[in-house]
């Protein structure tokens, strides 16, 4: 979860929520009490209802989460966001899988590919290692390592 955190962080910050040092810092330390404390699809909710597709989609990358919390998470998304930012989010259902949903990822060819929650995450951290993604999906060799490991869908 510490990967998670870190790069969640990151973003909020990158995104000039906190401008100076000592407000950071508190800001970072009530992120963190809230973050040990909450569940994950609690903190996804947040992400959601405010809009925040980038952190929403870190989440549903790293942890994968049920169908029917991924739906709960997703309808709380404001309705005037365009769907096109989170179209990758939605869940898409292939014959004969037994998947709890696959995301459906749209390619620059007009291509679509459906992949599962460890395809996905793989598909991402391929991109981030491209330099092609617009946020990072492991901190590191040995997190992406690991969350590959043991990668629970």
């Amino acid at each position: 979860l510490i990967g998670t955190f870190q790069l969640l962080q990151r973003q909020y910050k990158s995104k000039g929520d906190v401008d100076d040092n000592r407000v950071s810092s508190v800001a970072t330390n009530r992120f963190l009490r809230g973050f040990r404390h909450f569940p994950l699809s609690m903190i996804a909710s947040s992400a959601a209802s405010r809009g925040e597709i980038d952190a929403l989609t870190l989440l549903f990358a790293r942890h994968p989460m049920p169908i029917q919390t991924r739906m709960k998470i997703l309808d709380l998304i404001p309705l005037d966001t365009e769907i096109s930012r989170y179209e990758h989010l939605l869940p898409c259902f292939v014959q004969g899988s037994s998947s709890d949903g696959n995301f459906l990822l749209k390619a620059e060819n007009h291509h679509s590919y459906c992949f599962d929650a460890l395809q996905l995450f793989s598909h991402y951290c391929a991109m981030q290692q491209e330099e092609q993604f617009p946020f990072e999906v492991f901190v590191d060799e040995l997190d992406k390592d690991y969350l590959l490991s043991n990668y629970r869908c």
